[in-house]
């Protein structure tokens, strides 16, 4: 049984008995490092437009010979984007968020969208695009498809990457307030992502991952409604419009926190 097949029997996509329980993994750069060196196994990093997940989809050629049964690909910045520290150690990525190194993960230091307020505001902001973004994932397909089962990584995809460009206390009021800009923002967010994950589907990867986080550790960051109204509705569109290019194609979802009140919406 290849990795392959042990992941689509235990997601039950076909009939079958899984050997053992799949496995799914990735590593910090210090760890990425560490075991390329002590393997002789070359990591190769796809830099994503939003720096945590890079880990998420680099070093497939080493996660793999360390017994993950998945391959995870996804856009990269594009060909003309460079990182330029400025004497604070800060960057501009990709978004025109300011960006520093935490202990663990980035963090924003400044958003681009801290002052928005209203639909024009959003309609103003230009999501990045530039070619060069999906070579990795055509390679990363073209070499893992036939053994491994291939996810495609828009992570950081309509919540996250909201409270991203516009501070997460910002955004939760102006959620509750029902703002003017809120609803477009997110639309504006779950358009760039779906677009994302279609180029990905077209490149060939078997699952689609999404990723934010609507919990704490104790209870949701927003009430069920909330979430029901302003946010649920462009998950849904993007599975469809997914499922409509690829009737096949697995969603998948990783979100942190205490989130149990939501399984129902996103079972």
């Amino acid at each position: 049984m290849n990795p392959r097949e042990r992941v689509l029997k235990t997601l039950g996509r076909i009939p079958g008995k899984a050997d053992r329980v799949p496995v799914q993994f990735e590593m910090c750069r210090q760890l990425t490092d560490h075991f390329s060196k002590e393997l002789g196994i070359p990591a190769h990093y796809t830099d994503n437009l939003y720096e945590d997940v890079t880990y998420r989809i680099s070093a497939n050629e080493l996660r793999t010979a360390m017994g993950s049964d998945v391959v995870v690909t996804g856009a990269s910045v594009s060909d003309n984007f460079k990182i330029e520290p400025d004497e604070n150690g800060h960057w501009l990525n990709e978004y025109q968020m300011k960006m520093r190194q935490g202990d663990i993960y980035v963090e924003v230091v400044d958003y681009p969208l801290e002052h928005a307020q209203s639909r024009a505001d959003i309609d103003n902001f230009s999501f990045p695009d530039a070619p060069g973004r999906y070579r990795d994932a055509e390679s990363l397909v073209s070499k893992y498809h036939n053994d491994y089962l291939v996810f495609g990584d828009i992570e950081v995809t309509v919540f996250s990457l909201g409270h991203q460009l516009v501070g997460m206390e910002k955004l939760l009021v102006d959620m509750m307030m029902e703002t003017e800009y809120v609803i477009p923002l997110f639309r504006a967010c779950a358009e760039f992502q779906t677009e994302i994950g279609l180029r990905l589907i077209d490149k060939g990867v078997d699952a689609i991952w999404f990723g934010d986080d609507f919990g704490t550790q104790q209870s949701l960051i927003m009430d069920q409604e909330t979430f029901r109204k302003q946010l649920k509705p462009f998950y849904t569109e993007m599975i469809q419009r997914f499922k409509d290019k690829k009737p096949d194609i697995i969603p998948i979802l990783h979100c942190d926190g205490a989130v149990s009140e939501l399984l129902q919406d996103i079972h």
